[in-house]
């Protein structure tokens, strides 16, 4: 296997080469899944990659470790769960950290013109998002790479198309009211607590009312719709990668009992939690 210093080295010319993503990587995973290449790449710690560019525009989540986006204009530093942005053509450069990076990486097919038009706020600007909605489909997506089995590439084409969705409404909202972010942040770091409507529209300085009507209208969803399915999200991505017992995450993703939880996920997933644990590693 090749040193880090030896990835580093790579000769491309100086208006940066199209490459895959995989560059520099000695472990990833690709998939096609409608009109989207999905790819979950691992970089070693302190690689270098020189200046380059895709063909194909990038929505990336960083999963573990990180590295910085190095573009003509500005530069990008997304941390674990954040999402990245490189458009398509962008030339580009990328340096590793000391604990290496994990990447899931979405590129939609430039052909699709349709989907370029709808994506069009996510995909033509460099940019960062944190959104915790986001963070939790990529370990979904993450999870249906390793499975492989007839249903991973309709499920991961459903989670690719969610995700340049929320993305694109999220940039969309830059034109909404400045507490709307503040929402976002509260609703974001205390989807598993027992916090109410009435609790996020006092801590910014709106009526309740107001924040649930503003709030469907420029998220797409009612407030409460958002906390549960954050909470689901949140319930499945430990299902894939935890032991603990039901009724142990059901509490700690704010659900009154695991029946509860079991009643709730159920519906959102088509199969109770412990089918959909078993199902995912098996």
């Amino acid at each position: 296997m090749q040193s880090a210093e030896q990835r580093s080295t790579y000769a491309l010319d100086e208006n940066g080469s199209h490459v895959p993503v995989s560059l520099c990587s000695p472990q990833f995973r690709s998939v096609e899944a409608g009109g989207f290449l999905v790819s979950e790449v691992w970089f070693p710690p302190a690689t270098v990659i020189p200046r380059h560019r895709h063909a194909r525009a990038v929505l990336g989540v960083m999963l573990e470790g990180c590295f910085d986006n190095t573009f003509a204009t500005r530069r990008l530093e997304p941390g674990v769960g954040e999402l990245f942005t490189e458009p398509g053509e962008e030339p580009h450069a990328n340096r590793v950290g000391s604990r290496g990076a994990r990447v899931l990486a979405i590129q939609p097919d430039p052909s699709d013109h349709e989907l370029a038009r709808a994506g069009k706020a996510a995909l033509d600007e460099i940019r960062t998002i944190k959104h915790q909605g986001v963070a939790l489909a990529a370990h979904r997506m993450s999870s249906e790479l390793r499975r492989s089995d007839d249903l991973s590439d309709f499920a991961i084409e459903s989670l690719a198309l969610d995700m340049i969705v929320t993305a694109a409404r999220f940039e969309a909202a830059i034109g909404a009211p400045g507490w709307l972010t503040r929402a976002d942040e509260i609703v974001h770091d205390t989807f598993r607590q027992r916090v109410s409507v009435a609790d996020i529209a006092q801590e910014v300085g709106v009526h309740r009312a107001k924040l649930a009507r503003v709030y469907k209208q420029h998220r797409g969803l009612a407030i409460g719709t958002h906390v549960r399915q954050l909470r689901l999200a949140w319930v499945a991505s430990m299902l894939t990668k935890s032991t603990e017992s039901l009724s142990s995450i059901a509490i700690q993703a704010g659900f009154a009992d695991q029946s509860h939880l079991t009643r709730e996920f159920k519906r959102h997933y088509g199969l109770p939690p412990g089918a959909y644990r078993s199902a995912t590693r098996s």
